[in-house]
């Protein structure tokens, strides 16, 4: 098993450092850095600084460098989403920290975590540098997730209520039910009579597609 460590990174290394320390970490656990995939050179400096660290602690540890894009927030959320559900299916015991990088990357990785069912994070406390374990709120994305035919219905989104019964060759009566069991769900929003995914809808529809390879 072992365990794998994913931390967001920012200019320095000090957050991996801290990290180990509480947890210790062993020969076959995994390093997982998340930043930016705009480079900077004070966050490439602290990768490298990480990588020589790790090497003398033991050179069988492996240490990952995972690449995000900031301006995308449901890219970035599918990208850790699906790192971290690679890892449980080895049975690592994950242990997330966000207290480095940009806010808006620790952000998506609480989300990520949430919808993945892991029950707390890392964060280092600003005023105190306390490390505490913050708890995550977020559904797992299962209790949310739509059934096939309700997946099949936001993608045909945005449209109104005669064109999805069209596109899907289902009945109005039909339609109806699936829009307020997906707006139970806080998923799609109205927009006059057009019916389409709000920012919770559209993170669901990327995550539920077919993971890429990372």
């Amino acid at each position: 098993m072992g365990k794998a460590f994913i931390i967001t990174l920012g200019f320095d290394s000090s957050v991996v450092l801290r990290a180990i320390s509480k947890h210790g970490i062993n020969s076959n656990d995994q390093i997982i850095l998340i930043t930016s995939t705009t480079p900077h050179p004070k966050a490439e400096n602290a990768i490298n600084e990480t990588v020589k660290f790790i090497g003398k602690i033991e050179k069988n540890i492996t240490v990952e460098t995972l690449r995000v894009e900031e301006h995308d927030f449901t890219k970035t959320v599918r990208t850790i989403y699906n790192k971290i559900g690679n890892l449980k299916k080895r049975k690592r015991e994950i242990i997330i920290d966000i207290s480095g990088g940009p806010r808006i990357i620790g952000l998506a990785s609480y989300v990520a975590a949430g919808l993945n069912g892991i029950h707390t994070v890392n964060i280092t406390t600003e005023t105190q540098s306390r490390n505490i374990a913050l708890p995550v709120i977020v559904d797992p994305i299962e209790i949310q997730k739509p059934t096939p035919r309700q997946l099949e219905l936001l993608k045909t989104l945005p449209a109104r209520p005669s064109d999805i019964a069209r596109k899907m060759h289902i009945t109005r009566s039909a339609v109806s039910k699936m829009i307020k069991t997906l707006a139970k769900k806080g998923l799609i929003e109205r927009k006059g009579k057009t019916i389409t995914p709000n920012k919770k809808g559209e993170l669901i529809l990327k995550i539920s597609q077919k993971p890429s390879i990372l």
